[in-house]
């Protein structure tokens, strides 16, 4: 075998020298940018420290005193942690009854006769739940518990919704017994059940189907509008002489941030309220259309944050605006 001549030797290892160089060169400036950012992000926190900007925490209502330590409404987040201990989360009182008023609002400004149901199941945290009642809100349960939970707290059973695709006899029982406001049904079984147990106390329960539209969740909960699966059910409920239909539920999916989806299942809604009002002469009273709205929540990390937290630095402040604008 012929050996390689010199020049193509040297050929062979400048190429895999500049390759080699090529990779280390790009390792040192990756690292100095992100040391450079992180620099200026430091020289950031400290002028919060010593100038006492506010930064993000204006967009939580939350401010940062001298030390740069996080005050929630005046209490200092680092004692609250030191009291009980980490991790701990904080509800701001003043901001919970200020975010339900004007989410209420939003929708009693258009339509007056508006009620906006807690959903004990988000957060089944009692303190949290009497906060929101006494700010006016009603209460959306899916289980025994959370019924006996919102009766516990002295929620009037007229302002309690009755939910879900598992209800127990019991907790169908406790309902009923209570006179709940409203029983939404979620599969054809129920429609005896609550009969059958309204008949044993006399009394002529209100009850709601939940519907399945064209839009969001179609495979898993309710009955489908265009199958005639809604519809079968009102027939149904319409022959039983303790149950009385009025309303409508649909549960379109979470965190659902395009308001023309729920406007197309809306209509879709009323059309079919139309419907039964016409040909089986039910009248709906009661459109439950929650929930699945999307909120503000935490900030994500970019990719640019990532780097950082991957080679050992800290993320970026966050800036005020860009929490909301994620």
């Amino acid at each position: 075998m012929e050996s390689p001549r010199i020049g193509e030797s040297l050929f062979m290892l400048t190429g895999k020298w500049s390759f080699r160089m090529y990779w280390f060169l790009r390792g040192v400036v990756k690292k100095a940018l992100l040391h450079s950012v992180s620099a200026i992000d430091s020289y950031k926190r400290k002028r919060i420290r010593v100038e006492g900007q506010t930064a993000a925490y204006d967009a939580w209502d939350m401010t940062a005193d001298t030390e740069g330590h996080l005050l929630i409404h005046g209490c200092e987040a680092v004692s609250l942690a030191s009291l009980y201990g980490t991790p701990l989360y904080v509800v701001s009182r003043y901001i919970l009854e200020r975010d339900y008023k004007h989410f209420y609002k939003a929708f009693h400004s258009w339509y007056p006769n508006v009620e906006v149901c807690v959903s004990y199941k988000t957060n089944p945290v009692p303190t949290v739940l009497s906060i929101l009642h006494s700010a006016g809100g009603s209460a959306e349960v899916i289980s025994h518990f959370e019924l006996w939970l919102a009766l516990k707290l002295g929620v009037p059973p007229e302002k309690i919704i009755f939910n879900g695709p598992c209800k127990t006899p019991d907790s169908l029982g406790l309902a009923v017994s209570r006179r709940v406001k409203l029983i939404n049904i979620d599969n054809l079984d129920e429609i005896d059940a609550i009969d059958t147990i309204a008949g044993t106390q006399d009394c002529k329960q209100q009850v709601g189907v939940r519907v399945i539209t064209s839009i969001g969740w179609s495979w898993q909960f309710g009955l489908n509008i265009h199958s005639g699966a809604a519809w079968e059910a009102f027939r149904q409920i319409r022959m039983r002489i303790h149950l009385r239909p009025v309303g409508l539920h649909l549960h379109l999916g979470t965190g659902i941030k395009d308001i023309g989806v729920y406007l197309r299942a809306i209509r879709e809604m009323v059309d079919f309220a139309k419907e039964l009002q016409a040909q089986l002469g039910i009248t709906i009273t009661a459109l439950d259309i929650g929930g699945g709205f999307g909120v503000p929540t935490v900030y994500k990390y970019s990719p640019l944050d990532e780097k950082l937290l991957v080679n050992g630095y800290p993320a970026r402040l966050v800036s005020g605006n860009s929490i909301y604008a994620r």
